[in-house]
């Protein structure tokens, strides 16, 4: 029973890391420093972190604006997929929440055109264009008429967990 119990976490543990090592990378580091709307041309400034578009970004970078929290599970890159098709002006989560995107975004700050309604909250997701595919899970969250702040996707945090269960598992099979 034991062996039985050992070879399935194995098997997980591979599953995971196979999983991992086609995946775009991913991050739960904020990207996006703030966001401000003009109301009388409908347009919304994006601003990204110092430095970002030298690194993560440097061939660009692409975001989309929704009015729910976006779906940004890292397994089977679903994250990245709902904002880069989002940019696109593609809702790929289906549910109707994607406002606008930007496909082609370039230097520190990039502006999109969209109606957004005072005291509503919406949601900034970015992906950069590098080789590498690069994207965070941290999506910008802000209200219109006041500040804005950084939420991360618990998945994230669920991934990290079963993976260091598994690695458990295996070093106290290892040592019995």
């Amino acid at each position: 029973m034991k062996k039985l119990i050992i070879s399935l976490l194995v098997v997980c543990m591979l599953s995971l890391v196979a999983v991992s090592a086609f995946a775009y990378s991913s991050t739960t580091e904020a990207w996006i420093e703030s966001a401000s709307y003009n109301a009388s041309t409908k347009t919304l400034s994006v601003t990204l972190v110092e430095g970002l578009t030298g690194t993560n970004c440097a061939g660009g970078w692409r975001f989309a604006v929704f009015s729910a929290a976006p779906d940004m599970t890292v397994e089977g890159d679903a994250g990245f997929w709902n904002v880069y098709k989002g940019a696109e002006g593609t809702d790929n989560q289906g549910n109707g929440t994607l406002l606008a995107g930007k496909p082609d975004a370039s230097g520190q700050t990039s502006t999109v055109t969209v109606e957004l309604v005072e005291g509503e909250t919406y949601y900034i997701g970015a992906v950069g264009l590098t080789n590498d595919w690069n994207w965070t899970t941290a999506v910008y969250e802000f209200t219109y008429g006041e500040g804005g702040n950084d939420t991360a996707d618990i998945s994230v945090i669920a991934y990290a967990v079963t993976a260091i269960a598994g690695l458990g598992a295996l070093v106290v099979a290892k040592k019995r």
